[in-house]
């Protein structure tokens, strides 16, 4: 805990990182463990998962520059759901 001159109380605590799954720092190895973790987990509960990914960003190419805004890919896809009765 530390009262700075100002007023401003702040409290936190030292922890040692615990490495988990997904911990490899390469994003293409760790998001395919999750979602395979994610879709063993939900056929063993025998239950459905839904995904969104909202506002998706176009990576800028090799010669555009980065302070030119992304282009926004927006596409809709409606699928039927299947009801169980």
């Amino acid at each position: 805990m530390r009262i700075e001159p100002t007023g401003t109380l702040s409290l936190g605590i030292d922890i040692d990182p615990v490495r988990g799954v997904a911990d490899s720092d390469r994003l293409g190895e760790d998001l395919t463990s999750l979602l395979k973790i994610l879709g063993d987990t939900a056929r063993d509960l025998v239950i459905g998962v839904l995904i969104l990914v909202d506002n998706s960003k176009k990576p800028p190419t090799p010669n555009s520059s980065l302070s030119t805004s992304p282009s926004t890919i927006s596409t809709k896809t409606i699928l039927p759901f299947p009801s169980c009765s």
